[in-house]
């Protein structure tokens, strides 16, 4: 029996063992893409981060090859979901004749969660190893930008628009880095509350950092979601029930009331007394107004994807001194592809939707990861998070959390 012991001592150990080294490799594949404002300042540094992307996408593909040939067909739903999202986008740019090669760009950040989630759906450590090693990368890359941020109160780079001085660090500027930020926080707790049943000392460290970095750079939308979150959770913790069909409900409705009808107003003590925003939401109500009246001129196709991976150029206010884009990604999305484009991404969100209803009973750290990706959601009713590579990141960890086989390992079936 000792014997027997000490073998299943050694296979479990060597196992964990295995799972690190997993995530280890995860975190170092995924960390490239977070979108970083690094070459803005040491231009060299900025091509050593574009290189490695290239690198790791490259490495991404191959081992996808690999497994299809071995295991065949696994989970490419979510693959085949990006690429008519993407066909969308090419035919907008085809259309419009502006370049294939910012579509090109996009599909490099779209297309490599789902690679890694179709290389690990073959796996039993699936979340253990995936969901572990982009979290190590998206804490990695907070602590970072936290360090920048100390020791750059000016920022590593600054831009001035429009009277507007924009500090710029690791993830961009201040409303650039709530996307990484508040992914960093679902995903610290929700692996918190997986690994070990609740949240740890690493956990509250990582959620204290990324709340710093949020009130360091000023971003109202990231504050408020990251407060909602927090205080949701307690909720959730409580026994309630997060239902997947009531919270797309709430997207909706948030999008109808702020970006149609309008009633910031009712909330003037929040927007203007409490975060010290104007009620035009910093005049995202007139970069609205432009982007719906495009919309309505190129409804099929939109007017393609411009150099900064958004419809950015084709918005023209006159008192800007340069282009902006929609501040909305739903609007956004409407103006690179039209509205063909717009039904292809709601199809990656309602597969997310479909993978998280087949939990039979969904445990606390199931209902958070939902529950992020909700609050995502809704802050992009608000802004745009270019490329949204950590949306999908939060797609791909839900698939993760609902995985059979990540219930099972937890002893919670």
């Amino acid at each position: 029996m000792t014997g027997r012991r000490a073998v299943a001592s050694s296979v479990s150990k060597g196992q964990r063992n295995g799972t690190d080294l997993l995530s280890l490799a995860v975190a170092l594949g995924v960390f490239p893409f977070f979108q970083n404002a690094l070459g803005l300042k040491w231009q060299q540094l900025g091509q050593v981060m574009q290189f490695s992307r290239y690198i790791a996408f490259s490495i991404i593909v191959l081992a996808l090859i690999r497994s299809l040939v071995r295991q065949g067909n696994n989970n490419l739903s979510f693959v085949a979901a990006q690429i008519v999202f993407l066909l969308c986008l090419s035919i907008s740019s085809v259309v419009n004749s502006s370049s294939p090669y910012y579509v090109l760009q996009l599909s490099i950040y779209g297309l490599t969660p789902f690679f890694l989630l179709t290389i690990f759906s073959s796996q039993d450590r699936v979340s253990d190893s995936l969901l572990g090693g982009i979290t190590l990368a998206c804490e990695f890359g907070v602590i970072l930008n936290l360090l920048l941020m100390l020791a750059f109160p000016d920022g590593i780079y600054r831009t001035v628009s429009s009277n507007t001085i924009s500090a710029y660090y690791l993830f961009g500027a201040k409303n650039q880095m709530v996307a990484p930020v508040i992914t960093c926080m679902f995903l610290s707790i929700v692996w918190s509350y997986k690994k070990y049943g609740a949240i740890t000392v690493r956990a509250a460290l990582i959620c204290c950092i990324c709340f710093a970095e949020l009130a360091i750079g000023g971003s109202g939308t990231g504050m408020v979601i990251a407060a909602v979150f927090v205080v949701a959770g307690i909720v959730v913790r409580r026994g309630a029930r997060i239902k997947p069909d009531i919270a797309l409900l709430v997207i909706a409705i948030v999008f109808f009331l702020f970006v149609i009808l309008r009633v910031q107003d009712l909330f003037s003590i929040l927007i203007v007394d409490i975060l010290h925003k104007s009620l035009t939401l910093s005049d995202r109500t007139y970069i609205w107004d432009a982007a719906m009246r495009s919309i309505a001129s190129h409804p099929v196709f939109g007017v393609g994807v411009g150099s900064q991976l958004t419809a950015n150029v084709h918005l023209v206010l006159p008192y800007l001194e340069k282009d902006t884009f929609a501040h909305d990604t739903y609007l956004d999305i409407l103006l690179m592809g039209g509205v063909p484009a717009l039904i292809s991404f709601f199809s990656m969100v309602f597969l997310t939707r479909n993978k998280y209803l087949s939990i039979r009973h969904a445990e606390a750290y199931q209902q958070l990861a939902w529950l992020g990706l909700t609050l995502y959601l809704i802050a992009s009713v608000f802004d745009i998070y270019i490329t949204n590579f950590c949306m999908y990141l939060l797609m791909v960890v839900i698939v993760c959390v609902a995985s059979p086989k990540s219930t099972k390992r937890n002893g919670l079936e």
